[in-house]
């Protein structure tokens, strides 16, 4: 959990969020399609629903 005093203003700096996306390399995330850690739907097509379950990671 974390404390209501250091709460991250970004969801990609949560330790559930990095945790999740570890393993991912950087040639992933400077693909044109993603642009950013927070364009969820780049990967997680179901995001723009709330759904992140699956993902489909774009090829570097």
């Amino acid at each position: 959990s974390i404390d209501p005093r250091e709460t991250p203003l970004r969801i990609t700096e949560t330790p559930y969020w990095l945790g999740k996306h570890r393993d991912i390399g950087a040639a992933v995330w400077r693909q044109p399609q993603v642009g950013t850690r927070a364009n969820c739907a780049a990967c997680h097509q179901g995001a723009e629903r709330g759904v992140f379950g699956a993902a489909r990671l774009p090829r570097a």
